[in-house]
């Protein structure tokens, strides 16, 4: 390998670093007040008891109510936008 190439790998990878490095910054944690995030830990406790769980919660302004039920489906109002059986919104697919 000469030189000439070795530096344009390394002049590649510098770029594809900084790239990845903005595009991480981006990313930012869901809050834990997040309603998917607490039906989720809902569901884990609902299957876990046996018991279904009813949750209220305030979307944009709206009431909104979900059911978690034992066998692990979710019976929510479409201000959730919850599937019922996949547990999960319709941007996570």
């Amino acid at each position: 390998m000469t030189l000439v190439e070795l530096m344009v790998t390394l002049a590649i990878m510098g770029v594809m670093l900084g790239v990845v490095t903005l595009a991480l910054r981006r990313v930012q944690a869901p809050s834990p007040d997040d309603p998917y995030h607490v039906i989720v830990d809902s569901l884990r406790a609902s299957v876990k008891s046996g018991r279904p769980v009813t949750l209220r919660f305030v979307v944009r302004g709206a009431s909104a109510a979900a059911t978690v039920f034992a066998d692990g489906s979710i019976l929510a109002d479409s201000a959730l936008q919850i599937d019922r059986l996949a547990g999960r919104t319709p941007h996570e697919r």
